[in-house]
């Protein structure tokens, strides 16, 4: 499989502030203009056809798919180093060292197991007009688990953490950091007086893996609405 153009455009950026007397990056911090400029300077030198006009997605369209690891640079790689997506305040992405134990670029933490437990879970709520026009994308998938109950289920099923009540509040928010596919609210403690704790939901295809670092956001993430 052809590896993307962006591959190019990645090990250019490393290379560029690669300091190899002292073996560090002089910069590890990648804005979105760097990325246009970076861009617009390997079309040149090395004439590809890669658009500057939303670095915004540079990042997140590469770690799509399972190919991501394969599309990162062998040089950079080779030195330990990969990638996260940042996002505000004009910043792209920033070059990572591996973690202790790490073998490749983006490693896939949430692999499905094969001795996972399964539970099933129905579907006859679900209409058949819906299910006729079903789809792959992420906003149906999201919705259907909502409609089906099936982070409610979970919950109930296999807590890890104990809940009291699960409520859904809302899908699609886009926030300044992060975007979270599906936000609940749970209740958890004394059921006399709970705590409310809000649970984020991120949804892929089967051929994309999760990224471990929009998780992360959406857990730093801060809501400007009140739910509670």
């Amino acid at each position: 499989m052809a590896r993307s153009q962006k591959t190019q455009v990645i090990e250019y950026l490393f290379n560029k502030h690669w300091n190899e007397t002292r073996g560090v990056l002089d910069k590890t911090l990648m804005s979105l203009d760097d990325v246009a400029e970076a861009i617009r300077e390997c079309n040149k030198l090395y004439g590809l056809t890669l658009s500057d006009r939303n670095p915004a997605n540079f990042m997140k369209d590469l770690l799509r798919g399972a190919n991501a690891s394969n599309n990162w640079p062998a040089s950079v790689a080779k030195r330990k180093f990969t990638g996260i997506q940042r996002t505000g305040d004009g910043e792209c992405f920033e070059f990572i060292p591996y973690r202790p134990g790490q073998t490749e670029p983006f490693p896939d933490a949430f692999k499905v197991r094969a001795d996972a437990p399964r539970y099933p879970v129905q579907s006859i709520s679900l209409p058949l007009a819906t299910k006729s026009l079903g789809r792959s994308d992420e906003t149906w998938l999201i919705q259907t688990a909502i409609n089906l109950r099936v982070v409610e289920t979970h919950f109930a099923i296999a807590p890890a953490y104990p809940l009291l009540e699960l409520t859904h509040l809302q899908m699609g928010i886009k926030l300044r950091s992060t975007e979270i596919d599906a936000l609940f609210l749970g209740k958890a403690g004394d059921p006399k007086n709970p705590d409310s704790v809000l649970v984020t939901c991120e949804a892929k295809q089967a051929k994309d893996p999760l990224i471990p670092s929009q998780i992360i956001n959406q857990v730093h993430a801060r809501p400007t609405q009140r739910w509670w």
